[in-house]
This record gives structure tokens, sequence and C-alpha cells, in this order.
């Protein structure tokens, strides 16, 4: 029987694309034979502050303004700051035998970084759970992720000769609020533009000059040119470093040994096929039930390298990502392994943003205690060592099937559109796996035998298959991650060549989808694009799921009530957290027998867990003369509202021009002279200089301008024309109309 080449091509796709019940697998990259410390590392902050100049005797009339802008410090940076970072990496060569030699001179690179939109999700939380031998159950403790504190940064590498034109450009575009995504053409096709770059800063406390951004600790990848350049602390890459990978130097400088950068070529020159027998070794996972409905008849064959049926504006799916003990055990620490997850989503995100319009965010990160429980518990049964551990440990198989159906009893309330588990249990050389086209899947399947089993070593029959996927820790996680994903997506690595494009059948051995590969990798091929992107079409054959893609801005409502969170969630009588009471029960969260509050979260009740009397003070004096103590009533656990003084009330020492607000003795003077000790501020402008209660003080250099600041004066702050700050930051009260006018705004601060 004849076949044309492209009825072959199709066959070969149609029998990559079954989506059902189907797990894909990755496995290790090559060794890393050389790794650099990064040195001179500089940032460079664009101007955030605001100066409006409010005098009236200006030639240009009291209503125009002045403005002047104030670089921010390095050490001073925030989580909405955008910046150049620059730094040195040593380059070296290899001889005629492979033996590298490091070469006198070194290359900088100059990264333009701006805030990761949307990584978070408005209401993304963090649970941190520990085990109880005791109760057979692990205790877990709930906490909101602080958006403020987590420093991740999208952008571009930028050629060394136009750093200066850009940066005079980017500040050009601040002034006029302009931003553009990182994911959007508008920067692909600028010259001056080498590459993209994602970046997560660990923190930046501790830092007091300039000299200390040697000891700067961050992580990130970025390509330039054609090299995909990973960099990581010297503790991190040391701990999951293979023995096959070079092993560096600590610079004990630095306060984490140092930060390590290593190269991987991925020009789309270097392609080239491999053998048949690369692949061998790996099979795919697939019942007889994925082989019914219409996906026989399917042709994908004219979709390579088409993006039709990915969405034309950006989307984003929320995940949750769980880390169980052996991970965390594997970097040393709970704030360590939530780290590397972040900055590991940070720059898979990117990725999906440039293939398919896709953002990937956080809804949930659950994180488990560094200890292994001896055994699994019936909440988080996937939480247990490795197969070598002991009779209950988990291979990456089993694994995947206990967090499947875990994630089909949490159900989707949580918001999440695929969960995904980090480990530290590889099954050989796989370090990845995961359930094909899951996305939005978030139920649970078990599978049953029925006698077609195309994995010799692991049944099929017991599996259970969610939207779900689970990585290992290794020195390329997130490749890893982005390819285990790609298969929840739709996209397989099956043995057979997925052609690379309409005429030519490439095995696509540099791309994320490849089963094994001679590199790292950083991008999709164009069979996977079009792949992905046919799955995701509307009215699809595949029938793929995409109802959790959601729109930035319209953020889905989530639940992530949860006994033992620390929070009364709707039903409940009390939580304590992971904090033992005696008057709420664990587990139920219920009030026990006799008891009528919890003084965990009830400032009125009393550690017998009754009312406390009539009399006793639940919020003490702030101040005498604008304060006054709140006391329980003894009929219920809750405190009364806190009641005050008239705000504008005098106070405090005589002449100190102190006055009551909210409660508080202070003044507008004392609140500039309480921010940041480098700008020098003493003095606030009059009330009419902040109008919506931010803080304007008077420039040290020049009096007669304001320098007006994000933060807000304190509940109760004079403001306006005879007005009052509310507690919202808004200016109430008084004649507002009447005194607006000469003032104005003219950009935004944040990115």
């Amino acid at each position: 029987m004849e076949y044309s080449l492209a009825g072959f091509l199709a066959l070969l796709l149609q029998l990559c694309l079954q989506l059902q019940h189907v797990d894909g697998l990755s496995t290790h990259y090559p060794p890393i034979k050389r790794v650099e410390h990064v040195s001179k590392v500089k940032i460079k902050v664009l101007p955030r502050q605001r100066f409006f100049r409010a005098d009236n005797s200006n030639p240009f009339g009291a209503s125009d303004f002045w403005r002047r802008s104030l670089d921010p410090a390095a050490y001073d940076l925030r989580s909405d700051d955008s910046f150049l970072m620059s730094m040195a990496i040593p380059n070296h060569w290899e001889d005629s035998q492979g033996s590298p030699h490091i070469n006198p001179q070194e290359t900088r690179f100059t990264l333009f970084l701006q805030p990761t939109v949307d990584l978070l999700h408005p209401q993304a939380r963090m649970s941190y759970g520990s085990s109880d031998s005791r109760e057979g159950q692990s205790v877990t403790r709930t906490v909101s992720i602080a958006h403020e504190e987590v420093l991740a940064y999208s952008g571009w590498v930028i050629k060394q000769s136009a750093v200066e034109s850009w940066w005079e450009e980017q500040k050009r575009l601040k002034e006029s609020g302009t931003y553009y995504h990182p994911s959007t053409d508008h920067r692909n096709h600028d010259p001056r533009v080498i590459g993209w770059a994602r970046v997560l800063i660990h923190e930046t406390r501790g830092m007091r000059d300039s000299e200390d951004l040697e000891n700067l600790i961050w992580e990130g990848s970025f390509e330039a040119r054609g090299q995909l350049w990973h960099i990581k602390t010297f503790d991190s890459y040391n701990l999951i470093r293979r023995p096959t990978d070079h092993s560096p130097e600590r610079w004990h400088s630095h306060p984490s040994g140092g930060l390590i950068a290593w190269e991987e070529a991925v020009d789309d020159s270097t392609h080239q096929s491999a053998s048949d027998g690369s692949t061998s070794h790996l099979q795919k996972r697939q019942s007889i039930d994925s082989m019914s409905g219409s996906m026989g008849n399917i042709d994908f064959l004219g979709s390579i390298g088409s993006t039709d049926g990915c969405p034309s504006t950006r989307k984003i799916v929320y995940m949750g990502i769980a880390a169980d003990c052996t991970y965390i055990s594997k970097y040393g620490s709970a704030n360590a392994a939530r780290l590397a997850i972040l900055n590991n989503l940070n720059t898979v995100s990117a990725l999906y943003e440039r293939s398919f319009n896709i953002s990937l965010a956080v809804v949930e990160l659950k994180i488990q205690d560094i200890k292994c429980p001896a055994h699994p518990t019936p909440d988080v049964p996937w939480n247990i060592g490795c197969p070598d551990s002991g009779p209950d440990g988990l291979s990456l198989d089993r694994r995947l099937s206990a967090f499947s159906q875990w994630r089909g009893q949490k159900g989707g309330s949580d918001g999440a559109g695929l969960w995904h588990l980090m480990t530290a249990c590889p099954n050989g050389q796989e370090v990845g796996v995961a359930w094909l086209g899951t996305l939005c899947k978030v139920n649970s399947d078990q599978q049953t035998s029925n006698g077609l089993n195309e994995l010799a070593r692991t049944p099929s029959s017991g599996q259970v298959t969610s939207g779900t996927g689970v990585t290992s820790a290794n020195p390329s996680e997130w490749q890893v991650m982005a390819h285990e994903i790609g298969h929840n997506s739709g996209c397989t690595s099956a043995n057979s060549c997925c052609p690379y494009s309409k005429s030519r059948c490439d095995p696509d051995n540099d791309y994320i989808m490849t089963a094994t590969s001679s590199r790292p990798t950083s991008s999709f091929s164009p069979c996977s694009i079009g792949n992905v992107c046919s799955n995701l079409k509307a009215g699809a054959a595949t029938h793929m799921d995409t109802s959790c893609l959601s729109e930035p801005g319209a953020h889905r409502n989530i639940s992530l009530n949860q006994c033992g969170n620390g929070i009364i969630d709707p039903g409940e009588d009390c939580d304590p957290g992971d904090t033992p009471s005696p008057c709420c029960q664990w587990g139920v969260c219920k009030f026990t027998p006799q008891a009528v509050c919890d003084p965990t979260h009830s400032p009125c009740c009393a550690p017998s867990c009754q009312f406390s009397p009539y009399g006793t003070i639940c919020r003490p004096v702030i101040d005498p003369v604008c304060d006054q103590a709140e006391m329980c009533s003894g009929k219920n656990a809750e405190c009364p509202a806190d009641s005050f003084a008239q705000n504008g009330l005098s106070c405090g020492a005589s002449g100190a021009g102190l006055s009551c607000a909210a409660g508080k003795c202070t003044s507008r003077d004392q609140q500039c002279q309480a921010q940041d000790p480098k700008l020098g501020l003493k003095q606030a402008c009059d009330p009419e200089a902040s109008m919506d209660c931010r803080i304007a003080c008077k420039d040290p250099n020049q009096p007669n301008q304001c320098v007006v600041l994000e933060a807000k004066f304190v509940e109760g702050s004079p403001c306006g024309c005879g007005g009052f700050c509310s507690a919202t930051g808004t200016c109430v009260g008084g004649d507002q109309a009447g005194c607006g006018n000469q003032w104005r705004e003219v950009s935004h601060d944040s990115v």
C-alpha cells in the first residue's frame, strides 16, 4: 500500500494527539559542563517620585506645575519598579579535547526589567502543612501572599550600544504612563532587543549602598542572541545539581555563595535529527478508551505553525502549585522552595505568553513540612518520601495518580485551572510526568483495566487522572515544568517524530516538547504551537475545556475555605490554625462543649472559653487626649467599635503643632519626617496639596515644590480645604470643589 508524505505526517500527528488519559514523560537534560560566577551587578531604577510646584508667583500662572524626578536607590527596590540590571559573566572556551578554558575577557549583559503583571491572583494564598502523627492528619496554616513582597520581573536583553538610548526612551514612556507587556510584538522587532529575560529577586533588605549589589540575591533566565542563560544562587544550584554537573567554588563573600550562570545554545540553526533509537525507551500510557471517539479522523497537519485557536488577546490560567516534603528537603527550607517555585512559574509564564498569548499565575501555593511523614495522611496522600524511603514511598507515576485523586477531592472552587506538584523523586532519568489534554479539568477519573496497556512497567488500572502534572527538582526545572504543562494543554512528545513543518519531518530535538533533548530549550516547535492552538479552538474535535482561561483583571471568584487555615470561614465557629486551642475542636472548627467563644480571634473571650467580664479593656488607649479605651460588654466576645476624640483637637506638647487624627496625636509635618530619611523631608505642604491624601512634603532643596509620595496621610489628618482623610485615603468634608483647581496630576508612579 502506498502513502503520500502528507498522509504519513498526518498519521503521525493523529498518533501523538490522543488527549484523554495519556501521560507524557520528560527526562533529564545532559550534564552541565561549565558554570561561571556572575559579578559587577548594577541596577538603575526608573524614577518613581513626583514633584509639584505650588508657587502662585510663577510666570505661567497658578494652575501650572513643574516636576522633577528622583532616582530611587537600588537597595530600595519595590515590586512595582522598572529598572536596568547589568552584569558581567566570564567567557570560556573548550579545546579540541573538550577541556574548558577561561577567557580573560568577560561578557556584559544589560536587562531592562519591569514588574511581571498577573503572576499572582489578587487573593493568592499560601498554605503550610505539617503532619500530626497522633491524629493521622496534616495541620495547615494559610496566609495571604503579599504581592509587594514578590519581586518578580519581566523584560528584554538590550544591546550594549543601545542601553543609553533605551534608558532615555523608557523615562519618557514612564512619564507618559505607557506600558508594554513583555509578550508584545512591539519589542520583538526592536533592533535594540536581543532577547527576553525573567528575574526573581529574593530580597533587598539589609542593602545600604551601591556596593551591596555585589551581594544581591536573585535568580532567573534570559536569552541573548541564541544563547540561553540560567542564573541561580550557589546554594540552590549546589543543592539540586546532579553528580555529573560542574561543581563551582563558593564565594564566601556572598550571602548565598555567589550567583551561578551557565549557558546553552538554542539557535534554530543547531537543530539536528536524532537517531530512531534516541527515544525508544519512552512509551506513552494510553487506554483503549483514549482511542475511541472522533480523534482518529482528525488531521492536524494544516495547523503546523498556526496560532489559529489561541487567544488574540492575552488570557490567564491560574494554577495551584504544591511542594511535597522531598522537594522542601531538597531546597533546605520552605522559603527557598517557595522562591524556586515562583522563579519557575515566572519564566514558564513568559514562554506561554510568547507562544500562546496565555499567562500562568499562582492562585495557591501548598508547602509541606521539610520532614516526610512515616505514612501518608489521607488529606495529602502525595506527601511522602521516594520509593527507597519505605513501602509507602511513591514513584513519579504513583505520585501523579495520588496527586490527581487529591485534586479531584479538593474540587474546583479554588479557582485553579491546573495543579502542579514539585517533588524530588524522579524515576531514573524521568523527571516529569503529566496527564494530556486535561486543562481546566478539576474533577478526577479512575481508570479501569480493559485489557490494553501500552506501558509495560506500570498498569493503567486504578490510576487517577485530573488536570495535574509533576516535576522533580533538577537544574532545568522550569523547562521540565513547561514541558509538563504543555502535556496538560494537549501537546505530546510521542516516539514518532513530530513534523517540524508541512514539508519536513524533524524530531524537534531542541524544543520544549521533545521527550529527550541534547540541550535545554526555550521555545515550542511550530508543530507544538499548532497542536495546542488547534486544541484551544472553539468547537475543536478534541473538546478540550477552556473555561479556566480568564481575562486579565477579570479575576475568578475563588473559595479557599478550609478548616485549619487560621481564618474563620462561613460555617465555622472558630479556627485557631495550627495552634491548639481548648475552645475549638481541631479538624471541624466548632466550639468545644461548654465553650461559647475562642480567644484566638475574639478579644472579649476569656481563656475559660467564656465571655470576658463587663469592663475588661479590649482595646487600650493610644493617646490620652485623642483616644479612649474600649471595654467588653460581658454579653458577647466582640470588642466595641473604636471611638476617639474629634479630629483636629489640639494635643501633645504646647507649640508642637500636633492634633488628633483618628485617635492618634500627630501632624502632617511629623508624618513627613517619618518617611525615608534619605529624602530629608521636614515640613508638609499645605493641605490643599494633597486632595487625595497622599503625603505631600516640601522639597528640602526647593521649598516652593512639593514631593508627593504614594504613602497616605493617616486617617483624620487635615486635607484639601477643611477636610479630613478617610480610612480609605480620600479627602472628605470641607469645601473641596473650591480649592482643587490649582492642583493636577500628570502621570502614575506604578507601571
